[in-house]
């Protein structure tokens, strides 16, 4: 095989990513491309190498070298009728790089144009049999590069996290799961690290089973705890200050085109719109209502993910946008029934960038929708999950939750959990008849379904979290998870 390996985790030999690598090279497969530079040791070295954008604000400006054939294929490329719901995709992506909201769209046409052309022209030298991605591609670059190898027939492979433990999914399109055959090999069999891994990812589904919510989360909470504490703020001072004195304004995504402000007044006035949407997003968000209007009615719950990231974006398609899948759900219920869309925690926490991904006049939208009505943060999501004719949500966790109450888990994007008892794939329901006519499973089967998951379909894996990251802000991780994630990943690559 020719190998592009799209991984931004560490390579080194003892890391997961590092013994792939040095396996791959050992099983004379060709390394061609990659989202790093490799060292000569690591790939061939009489081959050429390519080096994948992965970000537009630092890569996708730097000089390009476009291959002869890349603008006629670029071309018909856009001629495709699969292309308008890619670049619409493209464009959404590019929304959170808009860190200030002056990314205008005639710009972001120019850098997918400039983007896409140089990724073309990097397949067409590199010509890789194959493109491995450590995670779900959920950002533009990656994105739009996952596309393209589609669009040439390259197979594709990309592993997405189960996010009930540091286990993964393997993927070869966002609709098919690869059914990966991972036997216990390696040291000792390292069936005690195993067991561990397991342990976690069960007490991770108890967690959800009880209604605890997530690790994640909790850890959320406490962070925005610790940020309204007046050390961190002063701290917070700080880091403003260093970044107006020092730090480059970030040209190349906001402002663009504005050639003629002063570096120092471009810093500032990005500081202060940053701040500004901040703001306005947390403000509104706080407004929002923690109880429905009318508490004993029918309702139906529409939990909404946090953006930007994957869980919606791609992995939510084929909706676009999570403001068409909640007008879809409202037209699939009844008019007696109210949908209860939810907002995210995590969408006005203060320490993540939620204000590129949700526009302040969404909720507006929403609210002015017949039979819709958003709540905010505060409500009780178990409360409401219980008490819910059904629960709809792009691939989240919320599902999960639902179907261990007891609640119809409907299901609008492309979850790892599809075939979970009690979940449903809105795009097969014809009515709402028919899915109230199904009956819903015991808890023990939910139960019995995930322990089978966990044991034997599940893969060791994090997709692009390092193992540091996961053991720090989840759970401790056993000492030889990298082998079993390594081993893992490398069972994935050998069923392409």
């Amino acid at each position: 095989m020719r190998l592009a390996l799209l991984v931004g985790r560490d390579l080194e030999p003892n890391r997961s990513w590092g013994i792939v690598l040095h396996q791959l090279i050992e099983q004379q497969h060709e390394i061609v491309a990659g989202a790093q530079a490799l060292r000569a040791e690591q790939r061939n070295p009489s081959a050429s190498y390519e080096v994948f954008p992965r970000d537009v604000v630092t890569d996708c400006y730097l000089s390009i070298l476009v291959h002869e054939n890349a603008p006629q294929q670029l071309a018909s490329y856009f001629r495709e009728a699969s292309y308008p719901e890619t670049h619409s995709v493209l464009m959404a992506m590019l929304s959170r790089r808009d860190s200030t909201g002056t990314f205008r769209a005639v710009d972001r046409e120019v850098v997918l144009r400039r983007l896409q052309l140089a990724l073309l022209s990097q397949l067409l030298r590199s010509k890789p049999t194959h493109v491995v991605f450590e995670e779900t591609p959920h950002e533009v670059a990656d994105f739009a590069l996952f596309r393209l190898a589609e669009w040439l027939r390259i197979p594709v492979l990309f592993f997405q996290p189960s996010l009930v433990g540091p286990q993964v999914v393997a993927r070869s399109s966002l609709s098919d799961i690869v059914d990966v055959d991972c036997p216990l090999i390696g040291p000792n069999n390292l069936v005690a690290d195993r067991k561990a891994v397991q342990t976690i990812s069960h007490g991770a589904i108890t967690k959800l089973q009880t209604g605890g919510g997530t690790a994640q989360l909790d850890r959320q909470k406490r962070v925005d705890g610790v940020s309204s504490r007046s050390g961190q703020r002063i701290r917070v001072v700080k880091y403003v200050a260093r970044r107006l004195a020092s730090t480059p304004a970030n040209r190349l995504v906001n402002f663009t085109g504005h050639r003629f402000l002063g570096e120092g007044f471009r810093r500032a006035l990005e500081v202060l719109l940053e701040w500004s949407l901040r703001r306005s997003l947390h403000q509104t968000v706080a407004a929002l209502p923690s109880k429905p209007s009318s508490p004993k009615g029918k309702h139906a719950l529409f939990a909404l993910h946090y953006e930007p990231e994957r869980t919606n974006m791609p992995e939510g398609l084929p909706y676009l946008s999570q403001l068409d899948a909640v007008l879809a759900a409202r037209a699939f219920l009844p008019s007696d029934i109210t949908l209860l869309v939810k907002e995210h925690y995590s969408q006005q926490s203060s320490s993540l960038r939620g204000y590129v991904g949700r526009s302040v006049n969404a909720y507006k939208y929403l609210n002015s929708i017949p039979g819709v009505q958003v709540l905010g943060v505060a409500a009780s999501s178990g409360d409401l999950i219980k008490e819910a004719e059904c629960v709809f949500t792009m691939t989240g966790k919320v599902g999960i939750e639902a179907a261990f109450a007891g609640t119809r888990a409907v299901y609008m994007g492309q979850p790892w959990w599809g075939e979970m008892p009690g979940s449903f794939d809105f795009s097969a329901l014809s009515s709402w008849e028919e899915l109230t006519a199904m009956e819903m499973p015991s808890e023990q089967a939910v139960e019995g379904w995930f322990g089978e998951q966990v044991a034997g379909r599940l893969l060791v894996g994090l997709g692009g979290t390092s193992p540091e990251k996961y053991s720090a802000r989840v759970a401790s991780l056993p000492g030889g998870y990298e082998q079993l994630e390594a081993e893992a990943i490398l069972s994935a690559i050998a069923r392409l």
